[in-house]
């Protein structure tokens, strides 16, 4: 699988358009299962964890979806699920390998947005996360190093 490379949220770099429809479709999944009048809650999200606002704006804009709905999404997870995502990693002779189950509805929708995201420098990346694009924050990743 090659990885989509992330854009810099100073400088935005397009993401493929197939990657992008499979994201949308994904958020506005979770978007439906979520319970109305949350709007408050996504606020509250965004002012105890402003470090990642540029980044949830910058994600909103490219996917064209409601910031505050992209906030709910990204926790939902922990709002409303008490399971955990079983992770192994395991070293080889080629290097590590690190292999995440993602337990989180919709498991269809999650599966077919789920990529491999490189950061840095397209030709030299600094760190890969395993996530969909709109995803703020790392669910599972791997330095360089």
């Amino acid at each position: 699988m090659q990885p989509i490379q992330s854009p810099s949220f100073a400088v935005s770099q397009p993401f493929p358009k197939d990657a992008m429809h499979r994201s949308r479709q994904l958020l506005a999944a979770v978007a439906a299962g979520l319970p109305p009048g949350l709007s408050e809650l996504a606020q509250q999200v965004r002012a105890q964890h402003a470090r990642f606002d540029a980044e949830f704006g910058e994600l909103a804009r490219l996917l064209a979806v409601d910031l505050d709905m992209l906030v709910l999404a990204n926790v939902s997870y922990d709002l409303f699920l008490s399971l955990g995502c079983s992770t192994v990693a395991v070293a080889t002779d080629r290097g590590p390998v690190v292999a995440r189950n993602m337990d989180w509805w919709p498991e269809d929708l999650l599966a077919r947005a789920s990529c491999r995201l490189a950061y840095g420098d397209p030709d030299a990346p600094t760190h890969w996360q395993a996530g969909w694009i709109g995803a703020v924050g790392a669910v599972t990743g791997m330095s360089a190093r």
